[in-house]
C-alpha cells in the first residue's frame, strides 16, 4: 500500500520538474527568438538610414551642381 503511494507521489513529482523544464526551456527559446528578432529589426533601420544618408548626399551634390 504505501509502495503505490510512493510511486504515484513520485510520478507526481516527475511530471512537475520535466512540465518546469519544459516551461524554463520554452522561455529561453522564446527570448532568443525576440532578440534576433530585435537584432534584425536594428540592423534594418541601420541599413534605411545609411540609405537615408546616401540618398541626402546625393541631393546636395546635384543642388550644388545646379548652383
Amino acid at each position: 500500500m504505501f509502495v503505490m503511494q510512493r510511486i504515484s507521489v513520485f510520478a507526481g513529482l516527475l511530471a512537475g520538474v520535466i512540465f518546469l523544464a519544459a516551461a524554463l526551456w520554452l522561455d529561453l527559446r522564446r527570448e532568443h527568438r525576440r532578440r534576433r528578432f530585435a537584432r534584425n529589426v536594428d540592423a534594418l533601420l541601420n541599413q534605411q538610414d545609411q540609405q537615408k544618408h546616401r540618398y541626402v548626399d546625393i541631393q546636395e551634390e546635384q543642388f550644388k551642381r545646379a548652383a
